[in-house]
C-alpha cells in the first residue's frame, strides 16, 4: 500500500509528510496500518487495534544490525553480539574484530538477510536505540537502557512506555499487520486471512527447494528481506510468513511472543492460530524481529521542541525533554533564560527531524530557580493573505491498479473524495481541492 500524504495550507504551497531520517545512521522502511478500531479476528480473538501505526514492511537485517553494533557496542556490556552470527551457515552473518572498547562489525554476504540469534531483550535495545535517535555511545540511558523500554540491566518482564516512538510491535498490531483486510476492501468474510499472503491457501517460497511447504525438508536458509515471490499482506509488509520468527510484545507466562514461523518450520506455523513463546533471553538461527512505529513519527506537524532545566546547587545539571517536536531540517540554537543566574549553555542533538535531547555545556551559576529553556522552532511554511484553494499534484503510480483519493482533518479518519479509479498510465495528476486549513490529503492503493 502506498500512501502520499499532502497538506492544504493557506499560505504559499502544500508541505509533504514523509518519515524523514535526517542525520539517521539507517532507515526502516515502513508501512502505516489504519482501520482503527477494527475488531479483532472472531476465531483467535487477536488483531484489534484501536489506534493507527506503522511497523517495518521488512524484518531488521544484518545491515541495520551491524551499524547498531558499531554505534553502540565498541564494548558490548549486554551481549548485543552473538558469536554464532559470525560462524551460522544458514544465516551468514555479521563478524567482530578487535577487543572490548574498540569492538568494531562488518556483514559477511548480504546485508540484506534478517539479522538473527537476537534475543528479546537486543531487540528492545535496538528500537531504544532508534527511538533515541540513534545515537553512538555506551549501552546506557540515552543510547540502549530507556526509551520505548526500561532496561538498566533488568531481566524482569517489561513493558512498553508510554511516549514510544519506535517499539516492537504488540501482538495485535503484529497480527492485525499479517491477516487483517477489511471486506469491504476485498478481504475474507470475517475481515482476516489464515496466512499473511493475502490468503487461505498456504504459501510457498521460490527459496525453497521443490516448492514444498515443509521448510525443514528443503529450505536451506533465511532469505534476503522481500525476495519471497509471495504477495505483501494488505497493509505492505513483508516477510511475515514463514523467513524467520519475529519477537512482539506478548508476555507469556515469563516468557516473550514470536510469530510468522520460519525457513525450517512447517507452513502451518505461519498461520494465524499459531503463536509461540520462548524465555526473552532466547537467541538462535532461526529468530528476529522488525519495528513498530508510532503514528507521530509517521505523520508529525512542524512543531517546537520543550524542555525544562533541573538544577544542582546554584547550576544546571540536566534538562530533560518534553515535546521532541518536529520538522528541524538544521540543529535548532538553545537558549537558558532567567532563574536568577547565568552562563549556563547547551546545544541540541537531532535525528528524524525532532531534537533527542539537549546536552549541557556549562552549568552557569547564581540560578535560585530552574530557568527556561528555549529551543528554536523548526521552519514553517510561512504564512500570508493567499488562499490555496485547488492544487494540481503529479505522481508516480502502478499501472492498472486501483486508487481512491482520501482527505483527513486528524490522520486518523479518512474519507474518500470521489470514487476508485484504475491507473492507465505511470504518472497521473490530481487535482486536490483545499476546503480549509489543516486538510491532508493520500492517493492509497487499493484491490
Amino acid at each position: 500500500m502506498k500512501n502520499v500524504y499532502l497538506r492544504g495550507l493557506f499560505g504559499l504551497g502544500l508541505t509533504a509528510l514523509t518519515a524523514g531520517n535526517a542525520c539517521a545512521l539507517i532507515t526502516i522502511d515502513s508501512v502505516p496500518v489504519g482501520h482503527a478500531g477494527n475488531a479483532a479476528d472472531p476465531t483467535t480473538g487477536y488483531g484489534a487495534v484501536e489506534y493507527d501505526y506503522g511497523i517495518g514492511k521488512y524484518e531488521v537485517t544484518l545491515d541495520q544490525y551491524t551499524a547498531f553494533l558499531n554505534a553502540v557496542a565498541k564494548t558490548d556490556t549486554y551481549g548485543l553480539y552473538n558469536e554464532d552470527m559470525s560462524s551460522f551457515p544458514n544465516i551468514t552473518g555479521i563478524s567482530r574484530s578487535g577487543a572490548s572498547g574498540t569492538y568494531s562489525y562488518s556483514v559477511n554476504g548480504s546485508g540484506n538477510r534478517p539479522v538473527t540469534f537476537v534475543s528479546w531483550y537486543d531487540s528492545a535495545r535496538f528500537v531504544n536505540w532508534l527511538h533515541n535517535g540513534q545515537p553512538t555511545g555506551l549501552q546506557a540511558v540515552g543510547t540502549t537502557e530507556s526509551g520505548a523500554y526500561t532496561l538498566n540491566g533488568n531481566t524482569e518482564l517489561i513493558t512498553r512506555n508510554a511516549g514510544w516512538k519506535y517499539s516492537l510491535p504488540s501482538e495485535d498490531e503484529w497480527y492485525k499487520a499479517a491477516y487483517h483486510q477489511p471486506l469491504s476492501l476485498g478481504g475474507d468474510s470475517d475481515n482476516y486471512w489464515l496466512y499473511p499472503t493475502r490468503s487461505n491457501m498456504p504459501p510457498y517460497s521460490t527459496n525453497n527447494v521443490g516448492g514444498s511447504t515443509i521448510y525443514s525438508s528443503g529450505q536451506q536458509d533465511a532469505a534476503d528481506v522481500g525476495s519471497s515471490r509471495w504477495v505483501s499482506g494488505f497493509y505492505g509488509t513483508f516477510d511475515q510468513a514463514g523467513n524467520v520468527w519475529e519477537w512482539n510484545d506478548a508476555t507469556i507466562g515469563s516468557d516473550r511472543g514470536l510469530r510468522g514461523g520460519a525457513w525450517d518450520f512447517i507452513v502451518d506455523k505461519m498461520r494465524s492460530s499459531d503463536r509461540c513463546n520462548l524465555a526473552p533471553a532466547s537467541e538462535g538461527n532461526v529468530i528476529g524481529f522488525r519495528v513498530a512505529i508510532n503514528a507521530s513519527e509517521l505523520f508529525c506537524s512542524p512543531h517546537q521542541a520543550k524542555a525544562i532545566a533541573t538544577l544542582v546547587g546554584n547550576g544546571v545539571d540536566a534538562a530533560t525533554m518534553l515535546d521532541s517536536g518536529c520538522g528541524y531540517t538544521n540543529t535548532p540554537g538553545v537558549r537558558i533564560i532567567g532563574g536568577g543566574g547565568s552562563g549556563a549553555t547547551a546545544t541540541a542533538n537531532m535525528a528524524n527531524g525532532s531534537v533527542t535531547g539537549l546536552i549541557m555545556t556549562r552549568a552557569g551559576s547564581g540560578y535560585t530557580n530552574a530557568p527556561k529553556i528555549y529551543i528554536e522552532s523548526p521552519p514553517f511554511v510561512p504564512t500570508v493573505g493567499i488562499a490555496v484553494s485547488r492544487v494540481n499534484v503529479t505522481q508516480r503510480v502502478r499501472v492498472n491498479h486501483n486508487y481512491v483519493l482520501e482527505s483527513s482533518f486528524d490522520l486518523v479518519g479518512w474519507t474518500p473524495t470521489g470514487p476508485a479509479f484504475k491507473a492507465d498510465s505511470e504518472e497521473i495528476t490530481t487535482e486536490f481541492v483545499v476546503n480549509q486549513a489543516g486538510q491532508f490529503f493520500r492517493l492509497r492503493e487499493v484491490p
